[in-house]
């Protein structure tokens, strides 16, 4: 009788236990060492990857020495059933199975002292906890975990390969992902085992952990987050740019900036887990859209209260019953160069049939016929912004008493070149001119003189404020954009991965 028929003869006897030298003398002793063929499918939402590996056993098992020069290959599921195998398990994989095409994936040696090589292809789905407080720029630490299912530390004590127990491919290419580095290290713990009803045990059980240290790429992350956001957030320096007069322009540029940031930092966490804490990336967009709504800060103060200015004299608006085209009314929010034409037209008439001069309703005359100039001017009394063209000069034909309109060749007037003091067109611009002065009546008050002076000096003022924290705005939120840059990418890139030990690959129980 051969070797081999001797050893089959031992292994139909089927002795399923572990192969104890003598009765709980000392542990069995197990070898373990991977190689990892390939991993992916890395999900942040479930927290979870795949990873498809090479598991190598080692024990000895004194029942199947043999005599034979050669180590004994045994790949024969039937065979295998046959042998006691160490019964390991994957303590965080959420789904794991064993390879069979073409045939079962694995193959067993037999020394001749007895020691078994044993080997097989697994593919885990494996539980990973991420840590994204430093998301895009974070480091994850993925382990999968070996430990015996039924056998403690005393009866089966599983253990590293003394050289390179862990070993993978390094034409590994993970999208998301780099890998630093994957090294061994011990998860030994004691738990409870044959619970009962009114009983359970406790021992400890030996436990093997493998590290798998990443690193995200952060260029995918770069070009599709961080650089539409900070576009965004320079277009949105435009409208320091834009006239300030324009209010419309500016509230809709920044609120159509604030929309897109919105959707763009929606989009980017959609896949992400609803984790409670907040992310590197969400204080990048807070800061982003932050920067955005203090631009509109410059222009709201002279913008958030309507004031109500009266444009013709008297300090309180006229009564209901009164016409509108009262030069005493001061209800009237716009004084028109048109309006002005208009009433003036109406009011002037001749003194005498020799055409000396001219009689203006209110009494006065003018014997001589001056030029003021008319403007047209639009007040936005909410906003105190001024927009004036100069349309040309009204004066009066002594002879007709009817009013004279000259052109003028300039249609704009800037801020710089706003004429000071502004006069306002009205009767009282006539009066100055008129040789007689008939005092208003007693117990009746002059309203005919207009404060459209100080309403008109005002607002200049106010836009020229505005003007100014256009100017610095254009300065600070660039310059303080770029400061939180430089902090924020320094911060992540180079301080927390020098002062952190998970950045490192380094974990001061691994042994």
């Amino acid at each position: 009788m051969s070797a081999n028929d001797n050893l089959k003869d031992r292994l139909q006897k089927n002795a399923r236990r572990p192969p104890w030298s003598s009765e709980y003398a000392k542990p069995l002793d197990v070898k373990i060492g991977i190689y990892v063929e390939s991993l992916g499918k890395f999900q942040s939402t479930e927290m979870s990857f795949d990873v498809d590996l090479y598991l190598y056993m080692s024990w000895n098992d004194y029942t199947l020495n043999h005599t034979e020069p050669e180590y004994i290959l045994v790949n024969d599921p039937k065979v295998r059933e046959q042998i006691w195998l160490p019964d390991l398990y994957f303590a965080n994989a959420r789904t794991a199975f064993f390879h069979d095409v073409t045939v079962p994936n694995f193959n067993l040696f037999i020394a001749q002292d007895g020691t078994i090589a044993y080997s097989s292809r697994v593919t885990l789905t494996v539980a990973c906890n991420l840590m994204l407080s430093h998301y895009p720029m974070d480091h994850q630490v993925c382990q999968i975990k070996i430990l015996s299912y039924a056998y403690i530390a005393n009866q089966v004590n599983v253990t590293w390969f003394s050289r390179e127990p862990i070993r993978y491919n390094p034409e590994i290419g993970l999208p998301e992902f780099i890998i630093q580095n994957i090294d061994k290290s011990y998860c030994d713990g004691t738990y409870m085992y044959a619970i009962m009803q009114g009983s359970h045990r406790i021992d400890k059980f030996s436990c093997l952990e493998a590290l798998i240290f990443l690193r995200r790429a952060v260029g995918y992350h770069v070009v599709q987050s961080y650089i539409p956001t900070a576009l965004i957030v320079i277009i949105s320096w435009v409208s320091f740019w834009i006239d300030r007069r324009a209010v419309p322009a500016r509230v809709t540029l920044s609120f159509t900036t604030l929309l897109s940031l919105s959707t763009l930092g929606n989009g980017l966490r959609f896949g992400l887990p609803m984790v409670s804490y907040a992310k590197a990336l969400d204080y990048y967009y807070g800061m982003s859209i932050e920067s955005d709504d203090d631009e509109m800060g410059p222009y709201i103060p002279s913008n958030i209260k309507k004031h109500s200015y009266h444009l013709l004299g008297g300090r309180t608006s006229a009564k209901p019953t009164e016409k509108a085209s009262s030069f005493s009314s001061s209800k009237m929010p716009m004084f028109s160069a048109f309006r002005a034409k208009s009433a003036l037209s109406r009011s002037i008439s001749p003194l005498n049939e020799n055409g000396n001069g001219c009689k203006m309703s209110n009494g006065s005359t003018t014997a001589r016929a001056p030029t003021v100039p008319t403007a047209e001017v639009d007040i936005d009394a909410s906003t105190m912004h001024l927009d004036t063209t100069f349309q040309g000069s009204v004066g009066v034909d002594l002879n007709t008493c009817k009013l004279i309109d000259e052109s003028s060749t300039k249609t704009s007037v800037s801020d710089e070149e706003w004429p000071e003091p502004m006069i306002a067109i009205t009767p009282s611009l006539y009066h100055s001119q008129r040789t007689e002065k008939r005092p208003p009546p007693r117990g009746r008050r002059d309203n005919t003189t207009i404060g459209v002076n100080h309403f008109v000096q005002l607002g200049f003022l106010n836009s020229r404020k505005a003007l100014e924290i256009d100017k610095k705005s254009r300065i600070l939120f660039p310059l303080s954009f770029a400061i939180f840059n430089l902090l924020y990418w320094v911060y992540y890139l180079y301080y927390i991965p020098a002062t952190s030990t998970t950045y490192t690959g380094f974990d001061p129980n691994m042994s």
